[in-house]
Order: C-alpha cells, then sequence, then structure tokens
C-alpha cells in the first residue's frame, strides 16, 4: 500500500504558499482607519479572516488586533471579547478568506463606499 502512495504522491501538486498580490491591501489600511459604520460586518467579514487565513496570526495576535481597533472605533459591546473570538474561531474553522475590494463593491456596496471613504482619509491626513 505504502508504495502505491509513494508513486502517486509524487503526481500530485504541491500547495502553493500565499504570495501577497496586493488585494488584501485595503485591510492594512482599514486597521489605521476607524470606521464607526459597518463594525459588525468588519468584525465577521473582513479582520478575523485576514488575520487568521491570510497573515495567520496565532488567535491571541489576532483577538488583540481586534480589540485594539475596535476600540479605536469607539465599540463597547458588553459581550465584545466573545464575539471577537467566536469570529476568530469561526474563520479559522471554515477557512474563511476575506473579499476583495471588488468582490465587496458586488456583494456589500454600503460597506465598500464606507471602506473606500475611510480609506481616503486616512491617506489625505498622511
Amino acid at each position: 500500500m505504502q508504495e502505491i502512495v509513494d508513486r502517486i504522491s509524487v503526481r500530485l501538486p504541491k500547495p502553493k504558499p500565499y504570495q501577497d498580490s496586493g488585494q488584501y491591501k485595503y485591510i492594512e489600511k482599514i486597521l489605521e482607519s476607524p470606521i464607526m459604520d459597518g463594525r459588525h460586518r468588519i468584525l465577521w467579514l473582513i479582520l478575523p479572516p485576514y488575520l487568521v487565513n491570510v497573515k495567520k496570526v496565532t488567535d491571541e495576535e489576532a483577538f488583540e488586533v481586534i480589540m485594539k481597533y475596535m476600540q479605536k472605533c469607539g465599540w463597547h459591546e458588553t459581550n465584545g471579547e466573545r464575539l471577537v473570538r467566536y469570529n476568530i474561531n469561526r474563520a479559522k474553522r471554515i477557512g474563511l478568506k476575506p473579499p476583495r475590494l471588488e468582490r465587496l463593491a458586488e456583494t456589500n456596496p454600503g460597506l465598500y463606499k464606507t471602506i473606500i471613504e475611510a480609506i481616503a482619509k486616512t491617506e489625505k491626513s498622511i
């Protein structure tokens, strides 16, 4: 049986490592720009999947980054820590990737507009 596995495994394609093609640069800009509107959607749709499944940081590092960002946005949920941990675990469990900015424009135009405006404000102030 091992002989068959060895012969077949040579023919299988090797997994490709993640290469930054620039499609998630907008998320780094989000982390620099506190966004008041759409924080919940950013919490479950963008930040945990990016930190856990793209940047491959530990759960604890992701938790710290997200909590710091959400506090900067003025987010004060009573169950906030639990919600952040849930979304980190959820993103990891299902292998969720964040949407590309173009895809976000198609599927969630309101959030897309909010993100673009926040990024533009940050770039103007630099």
